[in-house]
């Protein structure tokens, strides 16, 4: 007769202890792979802050065969128990043979869970534990996929949301908006993050006089005042249209203006640098051979940007429409 290996050994165990129904049951067989996994780890002092990390770290990855993370789990219990001096087949089999001593305490023990479930709190009609929204924060299961933005977007060279000298209350709140119309909610989230974590409110937006609103048919989004709706807008030539209207046309008191949703940083900052060559012509004219001027446009920009934008970006802008006479000063 065959010798039973010790999976066998053990379904033969799980099936007598238990019956089919629960020995089938995959979440709770996950359940309790993780609370002996954590119980383990537990005995040998492994921190608790560093398991935190590791959820987040792994669920931010796509999910893995299960086959081959069989695999993997035996590789890395065995790799385990060498760095720890732990015989595994000793103590596996030490441990089957003791629970077959427990059937009874631990029949005892699964009759006080509610049904379906591995742990000692019952789930509601929908199948939910209680407070789901609260143990998706606290479990960190949202902050992986959050984790994992940030830290493609460090390998960017993205980063300084923490110093307020760099990045205002202002450039999150505004970033926070043009987020949201970008659709991704793991980018709002962080942006919500930032800020929580400043101690921060989202600022209102901020809106600029209508004075140096774009004039060459670029789309904004106008109002005539703090306490009045919004629409969008353009100007036409000759005055403010007003699109939700078609024909319909918006002149004064159309008083404030800000930048479409959803537009990128450089091109809010070279609409602005639209406007404010509008507004100031002669000055514009004059900045082709003239550096102060050109310093003078590119410190109004300065002054709106982001402290994301590199300075050499923002310069780049100023240059590009205001760019030197040929055989004028450099």
């Amino acid at each position: 007769m065959n010798k039973l290996s010790f999976q066998d050994g053990v379904a033969q165990w799980l099936l007598e202890c238990f019956g089919p129904a629960v020995a089938a049951d995959k979440t709770e067989r996950a359940d309790r792979f993780i609370e002996e996994a954590l119980e383990l780890v537990q005995a040998v002092g492994y921190p608790a802050e560093r398991i935190l990390a590791l959820l987040s770290y792994v669920y931010g990855r796509p999910a893995g065969e299960p086959h081959q993370e069989v695999g993997g789990a035996m590789v890395t219990l065995a790799s385990f128990c060498f760095a720890h001096d732990i015989d595994m087949d000793e103590a596996a089999a030490t441990e089957l043979a003791r629970i077959w001593t427990k059937i009874e305490a631990i029949r005892t023990k699964q009759a006080t869970k509610p049904t379906g479930s591995a742990l000692p709190v019952a789930r509601l009609d929908n199948g939910q534990y209680p407070h789901a929204d609260n143990e998706a924060v606290d479990l960190l299961i949202a902050a992986a996929k959050m984790k994992n933005k940030l830290f493609l977007a460090r390998r960017k060279g993205r980063g300084g949301w923490d110093d307020p000298t760099e990045c205002t209350n202002a450039d999150l709140s505004r970033m926070l908006r043009e987020h949201v119309e970008k659709g991704d909610p793991v980018d709002v989230a962080n942006f919500c993050a930032f800020l929580i974590a400043r101690g921060e409110r989202i600022l209102a937006a901020q809106w600029f006089p209508i004075a140096v609103a774009p004039k060459d048919g670029t789309e904004f989004i106008g109002r005539c005042g703090p306490d009045l709706p919004s629409f969008s807008c353009f100007w036409d030539g000759l005055r403010f249209v007003h699109n939700s209207y078609g024909e319909g046309y918006i002149s004064y008191p159309v008083g404030e203006w800000i930048p479409m949703p959803g537009s990128s940083e450089l091109n809010r900052l070279a609409t602005y640098l639209k406007s404010l060559i509008s507004e100031n012509p002669e000055k514009a004219r004059l900045a082709a051979s003239r550096e102060d001027l050109r310093m003078w446009f590119l410190s109004e920009l300065i002054a709106v940007a982001s402290g994301t934008i590199p300075l050499t970006e923002i310069e780049a802008i100023v240059f590009q429409h205001l760019a030197p006479a040929e055989g004028g000063a450099a």
